[in-house]
């Protein structure tokens, strides 16, 4: 109950702000980009495997008339993959990460406040095997629904938060060359939180905390099974700045 009062706080606190700043987009069309580095853990249940990296992030979005929107973005870097007492997987490996993603949202709030409802789609890289084939990789596809928006808590500060849940409709795995697949209902749950703070009428820099869950049923190669039942978890810190046309 304490989780649902704690995302309900920022949508009831929407009517309260009267704030305008640069995030906010009251004209027939506005567009944003956004440049960011971050750094990412990935917990593999099932087996103990976990996952360091840094990355790039891009975005880039355009918002009409202040209702609707329309986002495309990606995220791509690299850094090490661990295991302990796992078949075919090394202890450590190399890695490489990547998402990229695409949204379409309806705000249901005002402009300077904006709450949009997304629908999005979402492609999750964990390439473990890049330097060897003793590595975990691992391809995800999800489809899914969100709620997104932004608080102004000033004339220059921004409270950013998202929530979404989501269908796996694609998930495979490589281990030691031998690829299998996920067959049975899988989904995820993504959140996160953080704030923009404008440097000037066309400029911000931002920090976001992404946290992600995902249960994923077992994988499979001709009716044996290959990976078992797992509970993922995702923790990523990103910091970058944003850029404004009006």
């Amino acid at each position: 109950m304490s989780k649902i009062k704690f995302f309900l706080i920022p949508i009831l606190l929407l009517s309260l702000s009267t704030f305008a700043n640069a995030l906010s987009c009251e004209k027939n069309h506005c567009y944003y980009g956004n440049v960011g580095l971050g750094g990412a853990g990935y917990s593999f249940g099932g087996e103990d495997i976990k996952s360091y990296a840094g990355y790039l992030a891009l975005e880039a979005r355009g918002v009409y008339y202040g209702r609707m929107q329309a986002v495309v973005g990606l995220r791509g870097g690299g850094g090490i993959s661990q295991a302990e007492n796992v078949t075919n997987i090394a202890d450590k490996a190399s890695l490489f990460i990547f998402e990229y993603y695409a949204k379409f949202g309806l705000n249901i709030a005002t402009a300077r406040t904006p709450l949009f409802i997304n629908v999005f789609g979402e492609r999750n890289g964990h390439q473990g095997a890049v330097s060897s084939k003793k590595g975990l990789d691992r391809d995800t596809i999800v489809l899914g629904a969100e709620l997104e928006g932004n608080i102004p808590a000033s004339d220059k500060l921004n409270l950013t938060y998202a929530l979404g849940y989501a269908w796996v409709g694609y998930a495979h795995y490589t281990i030691g060359g031998q690829e299998s697949k996920v067959d049975d209902y899988s989904y995820a749950i993504n959140a996160s939180v953080g704030f923009s703070k404008d440097i000037s009428q066309n400029m911000a820099y931002y920090t976001k905390l992404i946290g992600r869950y995902q249960n994923v049923a077992p994988a499979y190669i001709q009716g044996a099974q290959a990976y078992p039942h797992s509970d993922n978890y995702a923790l990523m810190l990103e910091f970058g700045i944003k850029g404004f046309s009006k």
